[in-house]
């Protein structure tokens, strides 16, 4: 049966279910640890019925939805979790909050009590408690939706039922973990317990270590849900997390950030958005999103050929060198948002027609253009087989010239230790500015 609740396959949709599900593991670690219980048969379970659930030996503790629906003021909105499940020949006929098993595509017994059944959303519905006739008083003009299941709004903090995406003005999640973070290390006595920089990283280790998790079902097509034991948490939160992994996390919440905002301007601007444009968009940069560790870093690396001596992630000037946001908006999303007559390719970083081209986050100008192409050619932490392909997509300049015809320094062999008289001139590729290279792969 088709999985019909991977909130990963949504960009925002994936990151704040996953943010969600590790506040929640914080909050309840950090209740366990005041009440003295142990928290050995723990974990946050991702995808299993709904978004994720909070399990302990007795089996689910408590359930969680996530919506990521931008317009919703008034439960109607939230309608489809609100209503019952129906199954029919195995297939999801009605959709509700999924609180019975699930067994051969038929719902059973209780799991999950009124209790314990919370809806997370991202903006305030208001009237969500209100009864009939006192929703219809105050909301005259909105539809009243029966909420039979006692579904709950989950509260984030006194008196607030709601938690907007991350934007790059807007961390509120995080900053709600980071809080639960501090709580525990507080309890514990850890001596770094007030220090944001510890707190971060904790918090972003936690952040790549769902990754893996998320990486592991649905890219290498292992046959688990994704998982986060509380004990591991606890020994993440007590260790020095590892610092190459937590820039790395971070670069890769800020191409999230960047990737949010790009599709929120653009829908704005032109009142709505082509589904098939957001899911281009969308699956190619969670596609980027989800390469492992070390592919990650090479995707950067080869993206920015221009930028020598980076990409060791060794300090957050990696982060700054590699992932800009107008870089990233005018050349790479640009084309991923424009070109519709030719399908991009992870492997090649780019597009396979004519030859090949390469996407890139050159924005530097014609005055540049020598120096540019020395930075290219000597830039030994690129992958090689790239500079088969005719064009390197950049911001500004369409030069007919191909990267190694002209002076450059000794060194122009992409890494190779070689003579002069060996040099690498077998490449053809050519820049081509972003507006050139939209208009042939159209």
């Amino acid at each position: 049966m088709a999985d019909k609740r991977n909130a990963t396959a949504s960009w925002s949709g994936y990151l704040h279910q996953g943010q969600a599900g590790i506040l929640v593991a914080l909050k309840e670690m950090n209740r366990l640890i005041v009440a003295n219980e142990m928290f050995d048969d723990w974990s946050v379970v991702f995808e299993n019925a709904e978004d994720f659930d909070i399990q302990n030996g007795m089996g689910v503790f408590s359930r969680h939805q996530v919506k990521a629906y931008k317009d919703a003021k008034y439960p109607n909105a939230v309608k489809d979790v609100l209503g019952t499940q129906l199954y029919i020949d195995n297939k999801l006929i009605t959709k509700g909050f999924q609180f019975r098993k699930l067994e051969g595509g038929v719902l059973t017994e209780v799991e999950v009590n009124e209790d314990s059944r919370y809806l997370h959303v991202i903006t305030e519905i208001k009237g969500f408690v209100l009864n009939e006739d006192d929703f219809k008083k105050a909301y005259p003009d909105a539809n009243w939706i029966n909420n039979i299941h006692k579904i709950k709004l989950y509260e984030y903090s006194a008196g607030i039922f709601y938690c907007p995406l991350v934007t790059e003005g807007n961390s509120t999640l995080e900053n709600y973990c980071l809080e639960e973070i501090q709580k525990y290390l507080v309890h514990i006595g850890h001596r770094e317990a007030q220090e944001k920089e510890y707190k971060r990283r904790i918090y972003y280790c936690l952040v790549n270590q769902l990754d893996v998790e998320i990486k592991k079902r649905h890219i290498d097509k292992v046959d688990t849900y994704p998982k986060l034991l509380f004990s591991d948490i606890d020994q993440l939160l007590k260790s020095n997390p590892d610092q190459k992994a937590y820039l790395i996390s971070a670069c890769k919440k800020v191409l999230a950030t960047i990737v949010n905002d790009f599709i929120s301007d653009i829908y704005e601007q032109s009142g709505g958005l082509d589904v098939t444009v957001i899911e281009r968009i969308q699956v190619h940069s969670s596609e980027i999103y989800h390469l492992d560790n070390e592919g990650f870093v090479q995707f950067l690396r080869d993206i920015n050929p221009n930028e020598q001596d980076v990409g060791e992630f060794t300090s957050i000037h990696d982060v700054i060198a590699l992932v800009k946001k107008d870089n990233f908006r005018t050349v790479f999303l640009n084309c991923l948002y424009q070109v519709s007559g030719s399908e991009y390719h992870l492997t090649d970083r780019g597009y396979q027609e004519n030859g090949g081209y390469i996407l890139s986050l050159i924005v530097d100008d014609y005055l540049s253009i020598k120096s540019l192409k020395r930075k290219i050619s000597e830039n030994s932490m690129l992958t090689q087989a790239l500079f088969d392909k005719s064009y390197l997509i950049n911001k500004e300049i369409s030069d007919p010239e191909n990267i190694t015809k002209n002076d450059l320094s000794e060194s122009i062999n992409w890494g190779n230790n070689t003579d002069t008289s060996d040099r690498f001139d077998k490449s053809h590729m050519r820049l081509i500015n972003v507006n050139d290279a939209i208009n042939k792969l159209n």
